[in-house]
C-alpha cells in the first residue's frame, strides 16, 4: 500500500508541475528562462540516472580509491595488533600445563586485556570509516545534484527525472533523446 501511495504521489505531483507549467506559462516558474527560449507550449524534460553518474564521475572514482587505500593502512594497523595476541594465546596453549597458576593467569590476564585493546580500536577506527565514507558520499551526491541543475539550466530543460527504475519514481519509461545522464557524467568529469 505504501509503494502505491507513493507512487500516486509522485504521479500527481508530476502531473500537477507539467498542468501548471502549461496553464501558467513560464511565469512564476523557475524554469522561465528555459521555457522563453521554447516554443510556446513545448517544454524539454530529461532523465538522469545518478546512479550510472555516481558510478562513472572521476572525481568519485578517485576519492574512493583514497579512501580505500587509508582503509587498508589503517587495516594493516589493526591487524599488527593481533599477531602478538595470537602469539600469545599460542604460548598459552602448549605451555599451560607447565606454566604455574600465577604464570596461567597473568598471561590469560594479558591476553584479554590486548583482546580489549583490539576491540577498542578496531570500533573507533571502524566508526572514523564510517564518518568518512558517509561525508564523502554525501558531497559527491550535493556534486552530481548541482551538476544535474546546472546542466538542466545551462541547455534549457523543464523537467529532469530520476531515470533509475529501481529509485521508485514515477518515470516508468522514457525515450532514450530524454537521457541526460552522459551531458552530466561529462560535465561533471570536465570540471576541475
Amino acid at each position: 500500500m505504501g509503494f502505491v501511495n507513493a507512487y500516486s504521489r509522485s504521479m500527481w505531483v508530476a502531473l500537477t508541475v507539467v498542468i501548471g507549467l502549461t496553464l501558467l506559462g513560464a511565469e512564476g516558474n523557475p524554469a522561465s528562462d528555459a521555457a522563453k527560449n521554447a516554443p510556446s507550449g513545448q517544454y524539454k524534460i530529461g532523465v538522469v540516472d545518478r546512479k550510472k553518474v555516481f558510478d562513472e564521475y572521476n572525481r568519485q572514482k578517485e576519492e574512493m580509491k583514497k579512501l580505500q587505500d587509508q582503509v587498508e593502512a589503517e587495516q594493516k594497523e589493526v591487524d599488527n595488533l593481533v599477531t602478538p595476541i595470537e602469539a600469545d594465546k599460542k604460548r598459552y596453549e602448549d605451555n599451560k600445563d607447565k606454566m604455574s597458576d600465577q604464570e596461567r593467569e597473568a598471561l590469560k590476564d594479558k591476553i584479554e586485556q590486548a583482546a580489549r585493546k583490539y576491540q577498542t580500536i578496531y570500533k573507533e577506527k571502524q566508526a572514523d570509516i564510517d564518518s568518512r565514507t558517509a561525508k564523502l558520499l554525501r558531497s559527491l551526491k550535493d556534486e552530481i545534484n548541482q551538476a544535474i541543475s546546472e546542466v538542466g539550466a545551462r541547455d534549457n530543460y523543464h523537467l529532469i527525472f530520476e531515470a533509475d527504475p529501481k529509485s521508485g519514481t514515477s518515470v516508468l519509461y522514457y525515450s532514450s533523446t530524454l537521457d541526460m545522464t552522459p551531458k552530466v557524467i561529462e560535465y561533471l568529469n570536465s570540471k576541475k
